[in-house]
Parts: structure tokens; sequence; C-alpha cells
């Protein structure tokens, strides 16, 4: 797999990823009420921290981990990187 074969892998992963991560964020903030126990529970839920629990949830999934792992293989073949990708990735998302 040549130099160019690996970028249009990492393209396909990012953009799986991307298209996720779209979905995830452009989803209405629910303002559903929870019924527990036949009562209900209504929490306001601050911005950033909202915001801080999407982003986990994006960097937990499968989309984001296989982006991971192609950018991973991909600098491991070529020996471009040698470090903590995953949280390279992480911080540059963020």
């Amino acid at each position: 797999m040549g130099l160019e074969d690996s970028k249009d892998t990492i393209r396909r992963a990012f953009m799986s990823y991307v298209r996720h991560a779209t979905a995830v964020l452009t989803q209405p903030q629910s303002l559903k009420e929870k019924i527990v126990r036949g009562s209900i529970h209504v929490a306001y839920i601050a911005p950033v921290y909202r915001l801080r629990s999407l982003v986990e949830k994006l960097e937990s999934s499968p989309s984001f981990k296989n982006f991971f792992l192609v950018v991973e293989q991909v600098l491991d073949k070529n020996q471009l990187f040698s470090g903590n990708i995953s949280s390279a990735l992480e911080n540059f998302f963020q």
C-alpha cells in the first residue's frame, strides 16, 4: 500500500467519523423529562458539561476508534510518528 492509498484510507475513516459526529452534534438537545417511580426529575445541564459529555461519547464511538486505528497503522507502517496517537487525535478534535 503506497502513501496515496494510505491517504485515501485515512480520508475514508475520517469522513466516516465526521458523518457520525455531525449526526450526534446536530441532534436537538433533548428536553424530555425522565420519569422515575412515578415522579418527574428535571435537571439543568450546563452547555459546557453537555458538550463535554458529547465529546466523550464521540471519542468512545466505534467510528472514532476505527479512525484512530487507521491513523495508527498508517503512521506505524511509514514510521512517521512515535507517541500517543490517541491523545493527539483527541486533543485535535477537542
